[in-house]
């Protein structure tokens, strides 16, 4: 007996250390890249830049005030995240962008936590729970949305894994806390909390619970985006309604589309390329979240909102952030068909039941390295390369140590974030009143079509009169309204070296 309780406490050691040894090896790993990422100005205006300015204006009395964007003043107007108050405070003392890259590398590594323990109960094993805590963190759709600067939704990733462990375990204080933390990410959240309201109601059978979750989450819901962002909104709805032209308008039009033309709403979300993702969600676990839809369907809002959209960026999951709060439940609905597979194989005998659940695993685990060699963000990818700081980096350094730290600024968008500290930073082609514009001809074109745009918008500005060049150096430029130029930067010579 107390060989066998040696022995348990022997595994248990074991597995703590493993899943440490996976979060804390992520969080330095991830730590890393996303700091060199940002001293390569891979970081951008949309969006590091955005929330670094609304958080700093917020600590120097311009609550959530943003000016990146032509006709909004408030972070308000493009997005409803509370959770943004946690960080106020640490934006207060340490008001430094990257912070926040860092800071949501940690928080989403947390999130292992919960995957750990559903898959333990689920799967009857600790070490099942180190390995799917190994793929949730292996996912290339969590890492891109790691290092794809900062958003409220990212975070959500580990506050839904939260969530789910509570509702599996029917610990309903539990899961009214994280949800609330889910629905204060983004305005689109607490339809997440609508449909775990609903498997509550519906598979759990618990009533109160179920009905309280549904009826807050759906005022959550109703508050944000017919309240609060229009009040804030350049156009009185969401600026974003014009991805979903082809459902309506308005949010409300959008809405009854749902109920009034459910074929063409099908059409559109599995459009070309569109059903590709819904492929590449659940590639990397071998597809077995289909074996528990109950689940998975639980995020199919954000999967709704994701291939509806007409912008691409939201249905291409290796790249941005979009399929962030999706990423768990295709994990937990892993977890559970992985369970419901091997107990209908095992046919009611332990030792086939296990035998099968180590197979699946096995393939579980295959179809993440696999999936992760192809699309992931550490060097197990092949081709893989670390952001790389140059020394056309270290000139743009220079020229942005010459802008006062007062001065009004339109900066080319990876520029922003160096900038963003500061009550007026445009994100230029918008200008308004800057007193200074600052441009790298060989950075990223974005949001120009291409950098042919780019550099013809620049070579105007140069042309003009209002504006003197100020330093001028391997394709960066530093603009400054009402003095002469101080260095020479003929039209013709503003985009050479650049791949034009």
């Amino acid at each position: 007996m107390a060989t066998s309780t040696r022995s348990e406490r022997a595994v248990l050691s074991q597995v703590n250390w493993a899943l440490g040894l996976l979060i804390l090896g992520f969080i330095a790993y991830f730590t890393y890249y996303v700091v060199l990422r940002h001293a390569a100005f891979e970081t951008a205006g949309y969006d590091l830049g955005n929330f670094s300015q609304a958080l700093w204006n917020t600590t120097h009395g311009h609550f959530m005030g943003m000016t990146t964007v032509a006709g909004a003043t408030s972070r308000w107007a493009f997005h409803f995240e509370p959770i943004l108050f946690l960080f106020v405070p640490i934006y207060a003392v340490f008001p430094w962008p990257v912070l926040l890259t860092v800071l949501q590398t940690l928080i989403v590594a947390v999130g292992a936590i919960p995957i750990f323990l559903i898959a333990r109960h689920l799967l009857g094993s600790a070490w099942a729970g180190v390995l799917y805590a190994g793929v949730y963190l292996m996912l290339p759709a969590l890492q891109a949305a790691v290092i794809f600067d900062f958003h409220g939704v990212t975070l959500a990733m580990s506050f839904v894994a939260f969530a789910l462990w509570a509702l599996l375990q029917k610990r309903y204080i539990a899961f009214g806390v994280w949800s609330l933390l889910v629905m204060s990410c983004k305005e689109d959240m607490p339809l997440l909390v609508f449909m775990m309201g609903l498997y509550i109601l519906i598979i759990q059978r618990h009533w109160r619970v179920g009905m309280m979750t549904v009826t807050a989450s759906l005022a959550w819901f109703a508050l944000a985006n017919f309240v609060i962002i229009p009040a804030y909104s350049p156009i009185g709805d969401s600026i974003y309604i014009a991805r979903y032209s082809g459902l309506g308008a308005s949010l409300k039009e959008i809405m009854l589309s749902f109920l009034l033309h459910p074929l063409r709403v099908l059409a559109i979300a599995f459009e070309y390329p569109k059903w590709l993702y819904w492929l590449q969600l659940t590639m990397p676990v071998a597809f077995t979240s289909l074996l528990s839809p109950p689940l998975l369907l639980l995020s199919l809002p954000s999967l709704a909102i994701n291939t509806l959209s007409r912008e691409s960026a939201t249905y291409t999951p290796n790249m941005f952030h979009y399929a962030a709060p999706i990423v768990p439940f295709v994990v937990v609905s892993s977890i559970s068909g992985v369970a419901w597979l091997s107990g209908r194989l095992g046919r009611n005998r332990q030792e086939v039941r296990s035998a099968w659940r180590g197979r699946l695993l096995v393939l579980v685990l295959g179809a993440s390295l696999g999936y992760h060699a192809m699309a992931g963000y550490t060097p197990l990818r092949l081709g893989f390369q670390w952001p790389a700081f140059d020394a056309h980096d270290s000139l743009a350094e220079e020229m942005l140590e010459k802008i006062p730290p007062q001065a009004s600024v339109s900066a080319q968008n990876p520029l922003v974030p160096r900038l963003a500290n500061r009550l007026q930073i445009y994100i230029f082609p918008k200008i308004e009143n800057a007193e200074y514009i600052a441009i790298d001809t060989q950075g990223s074109y974005y949001p120009f079509g291409d950098r042919q745009e780019l550099c013809g918008e620049v070579r105007q500005l140069v042309e003009g009169t209002s504006y003197g060049v100020v330093f001028f150096a391997d394709g960066l430029l530093l603009l400054q309204r009402g003095v002469a130029d101080q260095v020479e930067a003929s039209p013709p010579a503003i985009c050479e070296g650049s791949d034009l």
